[in-house]
């Protein structure tokens, strides 16, 4: 007889209720909130104490105009949680000398201003701003706005990359840099006009979609393109004398030429004082009227060439002696640059270089240079052939380039 095995299931409906969230539901050991219920939106209709009132739930947004100002914005709601702080900034600055308000920079700027870094009377086309980043982290990337007009209607950028003001239509992420990264170099805004007032201001960026509003502006005016030079007569110790024109250098007494003498030194040296805020620097050139000392009445010159005169019979020309400048070369100097003689006017002993009809370059700088200081040795040797008189002369003419 088969058997009938019967399987029975039992089905178990389980019933899911909603219950009402009550106010002594929300209460705590720390905190009670009184009267307040819960909708399915998860807002509370009311929440407060004896002290105070919430006014408005989380999430809600405000256009009351009281609020606001132009001086500042209330953030309502809680994407302001997310959005960065807006920055302010802590130092703008073109022409600052002694001093500075800038902190993250190299210390001979903290120290002498920009004026150190740019020459003097400051940068002409450059400027340093440093961010205060208002407890932003330091990943937070900021974008530096840049205006002539108070950014009524000349709102540029400063590209990330080469630190010149940009349209901006052309702003990308590359632009928003770190406050580090914007500060690793002595001047971080270049491309500027001369003589020109600029506002500068930062909008910091902490992830997507958290952009702050621009901060308050910082305002610097730039230099005027500068260039100075005077030249003094003196003898060696001469470093600071000042003197004026006409400027005469003599070949006389015990160091007057004599037929067949020994090379010859002038008692008294050209100084120069030379400076300029030009970014490329400056050169100084020489140029002779005659090629050399000439003698109308007796109608020969004692030529101008680069030799040494201990081992020709004759011969004219100039040699470096002295230099200086208020900043020099490994003592921080920014991004001064220090003056150097320029090959053969370098030499030793009675190594000269030519006073040539043409100009010849005999000092340059490869940037600002601050308050520069040279002297020249005037030499010359006389041959038997260079007939006796009183008027050799040569007149020199000495000019220098800025270069910008």
């Amino acid at each position: 007889m088969n058997k009938l095995l019967c399987f029975f299931l039992t089905l178990v409906i389980f019933s899911l209720n909603f219950l009402p969230v009550f106010a002594e539901d929300l209460n705590s050991t720390n905190f009670k909130i009184t009267g307040a219920t819960m909708n399915s939106g998860g807002e509370t209709s009311q929440a407060g104490s004896g002290n105070f009132k919430l006014l408005n739930t989380m999430g809600d947004f405000s256009g009351d105009p009281r609020v606001l100002s132009t001086n500042y914005r209330a953030g309502i709601g809680e994407v302001e949680i997310f959005t960065a702080n807006v920055p302010q900034i802590s130092c703008f600055e073109t022409t600052t000398s002694g001093s500075s308000s800038c902190t993250t920079g190299p210390a001979y700027l903290n120290t002498n201003g920009m004026v150190r870094v740019c020459g003097p009377t400051g940068c002409y086309d450059r400027a340093r701003f440093e961010i205060d980043s208002q407890s932003n982290p330091s990943d937070t990337l900021y974008a530096i706005q840049l205006s002539t007009d108070n950014f009524a209607s000349d709102i540029r950028y400063i590209d990330g990359v080469t630190h010149k003001p940009i349209t901006s239509s052309n702003v990308t992420i590359d632009d928003y840099l770190t406050k580090s990264a914007w500060e690793t170099d002595a001047t971080n805004v270049l491309g500027l006009d001369a003589s020109t007032t600029y506002k500068l201001r930062a909008k910091a960026l902490h992830g997507d979609f958290t952009e702050s509003d621009p901060g308050p502006s910082a305002t610097a005016t730039t230099a005027s393109a500068t260039m100075s030079f005077d030249i003094d007569i003196a003898d060696t110790t001469g470093v600071s004398t000042e003197s004026s024109a006409p400027y005469t250098v003599n070949f006389n007494n015990s160091d007057r030429l004599v037929q067949t003498g020994p090379a010859q030194t002038s008692d008294d040296l050209i100084w120069l004082d030379g400076q300029t805020n030009g970014s490329g620097g400056l050169s100084i050139l020489f140029k002779g009227q005659n090629g050399g000392l000439n003698s109308t009445t007796a109608s020969y010159t004692i030529t101008s060439a680069s030799a040494d005169l201990d081992g020709v019979v004759e011969g004219f020309g100039i040699q470096s002696y002295y230099k200086s400048q208020l900043y020099e070369l490994g003592s921080g100097n920014g991004s001064l640059a220090t003056l150097s003689v320029i090959s053969p006017y370098n030499g030793a002993g009675n190594n000269v270089g030519i006073i040539d009809a043409v100009f010849s370059k005999v000092y340059e700088s490869n940037g600002p240079t601050h308050t520069g200081r040279v002297g020249l040795l005037l030499k010359a040797r006389a041959s038997g052939s260079a007939t006796p008189a009183t008027d050799y002369t040569e007149t020199v003419t000495i000019v220098i380039v800025p270069k910008y």
